[in-house]
């Protein structure tokens, strides 16, 4: 039986993720518009230059995600020890690493990161000069963005999601302003887009400000140097630092060598492929984003199974719902591409497959890894699941040098993945030791892929039975997937307890609908 305590943040906790979730489908709509006409405003090969150039900033950046999850981490566990005045000192100490994370970023940045992209990197000459432009506005954005890092903790912390879906409306709208001058501008296009996408990033950054100086206390105060805070926070972040910079340098890494060996097409793909899997992917780290705090407060206040309840439930039905999604989308993703942006880059495709089938273990490797932090014991995690990521990239410059296709280079991702996952679930269980990884991945990870298995032989059974490709056909297996999924996962996955509150829940809506 909850008590009014759960119950109350079980209800703070769904409408977080419905406020999430709304800001996901704006980002999808627009995000998807966005990107069809950046592709044909700018062309395949200067579209491939900006990614490519930009993520030599990004790969700077995993300081900037290691003290972000250091810092939202110690502000909510503050909050669940109610502990104000730490939490103040906390806040300020955050922002002072992050001025130094800045200037760090700068330096690297505008060193070792220059002589990259003008001495490595494979770039026309006739547009090494915009692609120089451009870099100079990701550096500024990336330290812009790293100064923000503490705000942003603090929407988290207090549980305010409702805020990133309001701020998202106006972003979404910047973003459609960019493009209409994108198109109509006489610039250079790649210049343009670089200046713009900073201007915007500044804005964003100036409302959340804003909101955080006048609705928390914390962020108001003077900047104290506290050491009690200084060293463990630190200490995470160094141990997280290992861990983010693997995973960007996978990414980033795999972005370069595709340009050294394939040239910028590939890297248009690739950042195709990474977009649209960053948006359809995205909603479900937005509900771990709001399921973040709560778990590390529960940790924080010693109350352990309500920890691990929402672990359970928010890796297992993440998966559910995204699954749900994915499975049409990847047996039409040709159609989808050839609708969505006409002029398909080669290897979009297939790199979009395969990184979505690697995300979705990656889901469930994410809800594993809240957990771990909440203990603030990283280094394992750091260690391990790193080195995991970290060693995809000799695979795949020997696979490439050998000869093979840029695909393999996300093959190789996905293999990878899985052993993560295990290792993590055994990391946790060294720390909570009533967490059982076994019994989680059999019971609560292998259910819900056997409901989306069975949801897949039915989607492909119609996709077989109406052979032509067409926009029927798409909504045709959407309806199949979602209602599949849904029946699976009432049948086999929710306890009685759960499907309980389920028929309670649509009967209030029906009898709301059509009341006596």
């Amino acid at each position: 039986m909850m008590d009014n305590h759960q119950v109350s943040d079980n209800k703070r906790l769904a409408k977080n993720t419905a406020a999430l979730y709304c800001r996901m489908l704006l980002s999808i709509a627009i995000g998807l518009y966005t990107t069809r006409v950046v592709l044909n405003t700018l062309g395949a090969e200067d579209y491939g230059i900006y990614n490519v150039v930009g993520g030599i900033v990004a790969m700077l950046s995993f300081l900037n995600a290691a003290m972000s999850g250091a810092t939202s981490r110690f502000m909510a566990f503050e909050l669940g020890r109610a502990d104000f005045q730490r939490l103040r000192n906390t806040f300020s100490t955050a922002l002072l690493i992050h001025a130094g994370i800045a200037l760090v970023i700068f330096i690297v940045a505008e060193t070792a990161g220059l002589w990259f992209v003008n001495a490595k990197l494979v770039i026309p000459a006739d547009r090494l000069a915009a692609a120089n432009w451009v870099y100079q506005f990701s550096i500024l954005a990336a330290m812009v963005n790293v100064m923000q890092v503490p705000y942003n903790a603090s929407i988290i912390a207090h549980e305010k999601m409702t805020v990133y879906a309001y701020v998202e409306i106006l972003n979404v709208s910047l973003k459609l302003i960019i493009v209409y001058l994108l198109v109509i501008g006489t610039f250079d296009k790649l210049i343009l887009y670089g200046g713009l996408t900073l201007c915007i990033c500044i804005v964003i950054i100036f409302v959340y400000r804003g909101y955080c100086r006048r609705y928390f206390e914390e962020c108001r105060t003077r900047l104290v140097y506290d050491k009690s805070i200084l060293v463990p926070m630190l200490s995470f972040f160094g141990w997280d630092l290992y861990g983010n910079m693997c995973v960007t340098a996978r990414q980033q890494g795999t972005n370069v060598l595709l340009n050294l060996f394939f040239g910028p097409i590939a890297n248009a793909a690739s950042g195709i492929a990474t977009t649209v899997n960053g948006t359809l992917l995205g909603f479900t780290y937005n509900i771990l984003m709001a399921a973040r705090p709560p778990i590390i407060k529960s940790y924080a206040a010693g109350n352990i199974p309500v920890m691990l309840g929402m672990i359970n439930n928010i890796s297992k039905y993440m998966l559910l719902l995204v699954g749900a999604i994915l499975i049409p989308i990847l047996l039409e993703m040709p159609y989808i591409m050839q609708l969505w942006l006409k002029n398909v880059p080669e290897y979009t495709v297939v790199f979009c497959r395969l990184i979505f089938i690697s995300g979705c273990i990656g889901i469930v490797n994410s809800a594993v890894i809240a957990g771990i932090h909440a203990t603030g014991r990283i280094k394992l995690l750091s260690l391990l699941s790193g080195s995991f990521f970290l060693i995809n990239l000799p695979v795949i410059y020997v696979f490439l040098r050998l000869g093979a296709p840029p695909w393999m280079a996300y093959i190789v991702h996905g293999v990878f993945v899985l052993p993560a996952l295990i290792a993590n679930c055994l990391i946790l269980n060294r720390y909570v030791p009533e967490f059982r990884p076994w019994k989680f991945l059999f019971c609560n990870f292998a259910s819900a892929v056997c409901v989306i298995t069975l949801s897949l032989a039915v989607t492909v059974g119609l996709y077989y039975a109406v052979p032509r490709p067409s926009f029927g056909r798409l909504v045709l297996l959407a309806v199949a997937s979602v209602v599949s999924v849904g029946i699976g996962t009432y049948l086999f996955v929710m306890n009685a307890a759960t499907r309980r509150l389920c028929r309670n829940y649509i009967s209030g809506i029906v009898m709301k609908l059509y009341p006596r």
